[in-house]
């Protein structure tokens, strides 16, 4: 119904809540200014709270900072709460009963409804949740006009929680020019894996998105390369290895294509393991031999293998080659 799918089903729901549930205008605001004073608050205390959670309790960084930014957040809202509420308490009996108060608290609440929906896409794009999750706010009628205001929030929750995230699920790639080989130290079944074409698509358009922000011309897809990416993605899965050095025929990438007869003059690889394709695209850029080959001008063409491990994550192969 009206094209919606269930982000903005819990959108609207979000706004109904809000709407119709509040409290009028004045208590709403009061609200919003708390949330918004104890947010700022725990973002500036967060480092020294994570600095004396790391130093006594012997957390990482990454799980110390962001303890202290949940305990800040927590405990100044609250504590602005209990003021709120005891020296205010009286006076918002009197206001809730105005009809000025609740009508324009209808008003408030829908903002208030947005202010929360830009959170909540921030956390979901901020973190490494699964993509097809990703994919219904991309896709949905109202996500998309939310993530491209939630870039700052993005960046704030990433600073927080970021470190947090990356002890838990890590990000793998190797440099292009080594032959290491790493151990996963486990195997998955052919039936347990699957192409990920949409990860695939994503990957070819974020990449050509560098490529053009850098005044280069965009790569082309080569479906060629990405079939050998795919194979070569899935072998590593099956025989758990990591490296751009098959540990099964010891062929390297310009040994796999020419396998397959595509004829090259040069050609490069990357490769990444990692929870969803923002994840990989955003390692693999922070990567200066990985984002070289990204920004080469000489290549002209491009295939991408995703192969999706499920709760192991996704291997992602691209490979470059001239036109």
């Amino acid at each position: 119904m009206f094209g919606f799918n269930l982000v903005d089903w819990f959108f609207l729901a979000l706004i109904l809540y809000y709407v119709f549930l509040n409290r009028g205008f004045i208590e709403t605001l009061l609200e919003v200014v708390i949330f918004i004073i104890a947010l700022v608050s725990a973002y500036a205390l967060f480092p020294s709270l994570g600095a004396f959670f790391g130093s006594y309790y012997y957390l990482s960084r990454g799980w110390a900072d962001a303890l202290g930014f949940s305990i800040a957040w927590f405990s100044i809202e609250s504590l602005l709460h209990f003021i709120g509420t005891f020296f205010l308490s009286k006076s918002l009996v009197v206001i809730r009963k105005n009809k000025l108060n609740q009508g324009a608290g209808a008003v408030m609440g829908f903002f208030q409804a947005c202010f929360m929906f830009l959170f909540f896409v921030s956390f979901i794009f901020a973190l490494p949740i699964r993509e097809p999750f990703k994919q219904q706010i991309v896709k949905s009628r109202t996500g998309p006009y939310f993530l491209e205001l939630s870039q700052g929030v993005q960046t704030q929750i990433k600073q927080v929680y970021g470190g947090a995230v990356t002890d838990t699920l890590n990000f793998l790639t190797i440099h292009p020019k080594t032959n290491e080989v790493v151990e996963l130290g486990y195997t998955l079944n052919r039936q347990d894996l699957h192409v990920d074409s949409s990860s695939e698509d994503t990957m070819v358009q974020m990449v050509n998105n560098e490529r053009i922000k850098n005044g280069l011309t965009p790569l082309t897809l080569n479906t060629r390369l990405r079939d050998v990416a795919r194979v070569y993605a899935d072998q590593m899965w099956e025989n758990g290895f990591f490296s751009h050095i098959s540990k099964v025929d010891q062929t390297s990438v310009s040994g796999r294509i020419t396998r397959q007869g595509i004829d090259y003059q040069i050609v490069g690889e990357n490769l990444a393991l990692a929870p969803d394709v923002y994840q990989a695209h955003e390692g693999l850029m922070n990567s200066a031999g990985h984002r070289k080959n990204i920004l080469t001008p000489e290549y002209g063409e491009i295939g991408i293998g995703v192969i999706d491990g499920a709760l192991k994550g996704k291997i992602f192969v691209q490979i470059f080659k001239n036109s």
